[in-house]
């Protein structure tokens, strides 16, 4: 498994992201883009 925090600009604003996939295989990607609060028990579920 390869991780890496990746860090992206939205206006004047630095965010970061953290992105994680297998070594070799392909696979599915998984996107979680949680509320501006923050990750809630709605995007957990």
């Amino acid at each position: 498994m390869k991780t890496e925090t990746v860090k992206y600009q939205a206006t004047d604003i630095e965010l970061e992201g953290y992105i994680a996939y297998p070594d070799e295989e392909k696979a599915p990607l998984v996107l979680i883009a949680h509320t501006w609060a923050g990750k809630d028990d709605f995007v957990h579920e």
